[in-house]
C-alpha cells in the first residue's frame, strides 16, 4: 500500500522481524501545480517534537513487542 502525502510524515512499520521509523520529506515544489512549499520555523519545530515523540513511541513499542517470536 502506498501513500502520496503532501508534508513530512512518520510511519512505524513492523515486519515481524524489525521495527522501522520511516520519515518523510517536506518537497521542494508542490506536485500538482508547482508552487514551492512554505516552511516556516514553526512547522519544522513541531515535526522535530512530532519525530522526537515518535521515536519514544517506537522505542516503548519495542519494548512491549515480543520480537523472539
Amino acid at each position: 500500500m502506498w501513500f502520496i502525502l503532501r508534508v513530512a510524515a512518520l510511519f512505524l512499520v513492523d515486519n515481524g522481524y524489525e521495527v522501522y521509523l520511516w520519515q518523510g520529506w517536506w518537497p521542494a515544489q508542490d506536485l500538482e501545480d508547482g508552487t514551492e512549499s512554505v516552511r516556516t520555523g514553526s512547522t519544522e519545530a513541531r515535526f522535530i517534537s512530532n519525530r522526537k515523540c515518535a521515536m519514544q513511541t517506537t522505542i516503548q513499542y519495542c519494548r512491549g513487542t515480543d520480537f523472539h517470536r
